[in-house]
């Protein structure tokens, strides 16, 4: 199933979304959008789908959910009524919002944790409690006050990593270069070409360096080697075709550049915790 792009509504004399709002479930489909989520279920349970991740979430529910990362929330079937009524908060806002902020040395937590909200990342413990607040007080408050109080809650998080956990095993965010850029040309080789055997020489030849140099590069600018992005690459590709529920595990073994099946079970098990069978079968029971 291929995600659709959802359009936030800007609030009036507002930068940012956050609402607490009530419903008798949450059926929200497979989706993604380019601002950054924190989607606080305070009432409700049921399946959750963040990039890869598929699980169930319960009342108290917190997740902080990156730019474009495709998820989805399916309440319960057996608790759509009255004695039941789904309540959650929901904030969303854009990294441009605080500009060049996220470039002073103050900014350096938070910058960090929006980069790790391309997995997605499941808040709970005590920092759970501490942002809960902040969110009510966030929910009352205008203008700068209102502004300020989310930047204490992204502070509050980045700050307490023990008390969050990634989601996805894959990032679904963009890597942020121009094509005309050297990383630019690299990378959008890459994902022109990842179907058929890539070798390092070739995509060095593409950045014009040494197999070497060019290693020290990608590492660099991706905080990957080349094979590790080349792997994940092609198992987000897989779990993608895999969730259209239009191919076999075998074609989309072949569809992604993995030579066996075998292989391809070995190393998808390695990123996603699961067989790509067991994958499918999971995202196909969460829609029926």
């Amino acid at each position: 199933m291929e995600p659709f792009l959802e359009k936030i509504p800007n609030q009036l004399g507002e930068s940012f979304f956050a609402m607490r709002r009530e419903s008798e479930a949450m059926n929200w489909g497979w989706h993604y959008h380019p601002e950054i989520e924190i989607c606080f279920t305070e009432r409700g349970s049921g399946k959750r789908i963040v990039g890869n991740n598929i699980e169930f979430f319960d009342n108290g529910d917190m997740v902080l959910l990156g730019e474009n990362l495709p998820h989805a929330f399916q309440s319960d079937k057996d608790l759509k009524d009255a004695k039941h009524i789904v309540q959650n908060v929901v904030i969303q806002f854009r990294e441009e919002l605080f500009g060049n902020m996220l470039e002073y040395p103050e900014m350096g937590n938070i910058k960090a944790l929006i980069q790790k909200a391309s997995y997605g990342l499941q808040i709970n413990g005590r920092l759970k409690q501490r942002v809960s607040s902040l969110i009510d007080e966030l929910l009352q408050a205008k203008g700068f006050k209102k502004l300020n109080l989310l930047l204490l809650v992204l502070n509050e998080i980045a700050e307490r990593p023990e008390d969050y956990r990634m989601l996805s095993s894959l990032k679904y965010s963009k890597i942020k270069n121009s094509e005309s850029s050297r990383i630019g040309k690299v990378i959008s080789y890459i994902h022109s070409n990842f179907k058929k055997d890539l070798s390092l020489n070739e995509v060095a030849e593409v950045a014009n360096l040494t197999p070497n140099a060019f290693c020290k590069y990608f590492r660099k600018r991706t905080n990957k080697s080349f094979v590790e992005y080349l792997n994940e690459l092609r198992i987000n590709q897989s779990c993608e075709l895999l969730m259209s529920d239009m191919y076999s595990v075998k074609e989309v073994a072949a569809m992604t550049g993995f030579k066996n099946r075998s292989n391809f079970n070995r190393r998808f098990y390695k990123v996603v915790g699961k067989t790509p069978s067991d994958f499918s079968n999971e995202y196909r029971e969460s829609f029926k």
